[in-house]
């Protein structure tokens, strides 16, 4: 019986998968990547916001593996949540100016987009730390209103109002906005019942 030759895997062989394997794993894009491949794929086709829909669930998809949770208590990276509010910001500007440019009436589609742009903006703000919060209001380009109140580094005074703001936004954009309504009823709730959150935690 003639015997039969065991072909090992070459080097090259191996090599060659790597390549592979390292090509299927896309790199994600960065947040300006994912903003102008947006905006680009917008103008492209006005009046489907699609494309926006897309952005925000990205970049809030982004914003919870960036920040802490009940079951990731890892350390809050700065650099990565900060970008990703600016990202809300731009968006929000973007659609907002090209609105006022092209002189547009009412446009269900748009406000229910923007409706949920002002409602991930809100609910970013409201997740700030009092670090976060100072050096957001530092920056020049910042959507942030009452600046100037911000007086000591130790607060997310600032960041809370501007929340709120941002969440009534986007409920008067699209009443049907659970998220934003949610996220309102939360933050009000933390802030007119001190007393109760003590109580309730202390039952805790």
């Amino acid at each position: 019986m003639m015997a039969r030759t065991l072909l090992l895997p070459t080097l090259s062989f191996f090599l060659h998968i790597n390549i592979i394997l390292i090509g299927c794993q896309a790199k994600e894009e960065s947040n300006e990547e994912l903003y102008h491949r947006t905006v680009q794929s917008w103008e492209s086709s006005p009046g489907n916001f699609e494309p926006w829909n897309e952005y925000i669930s990205d970049l809030l998809s982004r914003w919870d593996r960036s920040s802490p949770s009940p079951t990731n208590k890892k350390t809050i990276n700065t650099k990565s949540r900060l970008p990703l509010v600016g990202g809300f910001e731009e968006g929000i500007l973007a659609i907002e100016k090209a609105t006022v440019a092209r002189g547009e009436g009412t446009n269900v589609p748009r406000d229910q987009t923007l409706s949920k742009l002002y409602a991930a903006y809100g609910k970013s703000l409201m997740e700030l730390d009092a670090q976060e919060c100072h050096q957001l209001a530092s920056d020049p380009h910042t959507l942030l209103i009452g600046i100037e109140s911000l007086l000591e580094e130790g607060s997310t005074y600032l960041c809370t109002e501007n929340a709120e703001n941002a969440l009534r936004n986007a409920a008067t954009l699209d009443a049907t906005n659970a998220m934003a309504e949610k996220l309102l009823h939360k933050l009000l709730g933390q802030d007119g019942s001190d007393s109760a959150s003590s109580s309730s935690s202390s039952v805790h």
